[in-house]
């Protein structure tokens, strides 16, 4: 019986447990300017983290000027379980604008 758990347990480290991103699924996905965050849902599924920036005003000599306008940010943090390097962290970030449709997105991938 310890011989099948052990082996379920390698089974699962091996192959990983997490949904794995790919850097070709991310960018084919991933358009700029051009998906909407239920297109984001449809495919990634709820992002682990949802927050909002401030935006940014600049006022000098009693005007105020826009530098940037607040947008929300959806955090995608991943691990993939592998045998021997135990975990590999994976993240997707994606910025939208105020129209809901991705302005930037960065997929990093931890180091082997």
């Amino acid at each position: 019986m310890r011989i099948v758990v052990l082996l379920f347990v390698i089974g699962l480290l091996s192959s990983g447990c997490a949904h794995k991103f790919t850097q070709q699924k991310v960018e084919t996905n991933l358009i700029k300017g051009k998906t909407t965050q239920q297109m984001v849902l449809a495919v990634f599924g709820e992002p682990d983290r949802k927050y909002m920036t401030p935006g940014m005003n600049i006022v000098s000599g009693g005007k105020s000027r826009v530098m940037h306008k607040p947008y929300e940010v959806w955090l995608y943090t991943l691990h993939q379980s592998k045998l021997i390097n135990f975990l590999k962290p994976e993240q997707l970030r994606i910025i939208f604008n105020s129209d809901r449709i991705v302005s930037n997105y960065y997929y990093e991938v931890g180091s082997d």
